[in-house]
């Protein structure tokens, strides 16, 4: 799910520490599958992919796009000093 969790890439390491957690929750209520991708990583908040361009020699900036052409909403919350939760929703069809 995340840009740097696995494969290969030239992106330098994460740094030891900073840990993620992935979680899928079905909101049978409103027929929606949410996503949400938490870390450590309050100095990196999502840029709005509407805000501007991608300069496209940038390393990264780029997933936000695909987030918001394949879901219905998505945004990001500051829940406590430590941690950040980016999520995204689509709808459920059974």
């Amino acid at each position: 799910m995340h840009g740097r969790a696995g494969g290969q890439h030239h992106y330098p390491r994460p740094h030891p520490g900073r840990d993620f957690r992935l979680t899928l929750l079905l909101l049978l209520e409103h027929a929606t599958l949410r996503f949400e991708m938490t870390d450590t990583r309050l100095e990196r908040l999502p840029r709005d992919p509407a805000a501007g361009a991608t300069p496209s020699d940038a390393l990264s900036g780029r997933g936000l796009l695909l987030v918001a052409e394949y879901t219905e909403r998505w945004g990001c919350e500051v829940r406590d000093a430590y941690t950040k939760t980016v999520w995204a929703e689509v709808l459920w069809s059974a």
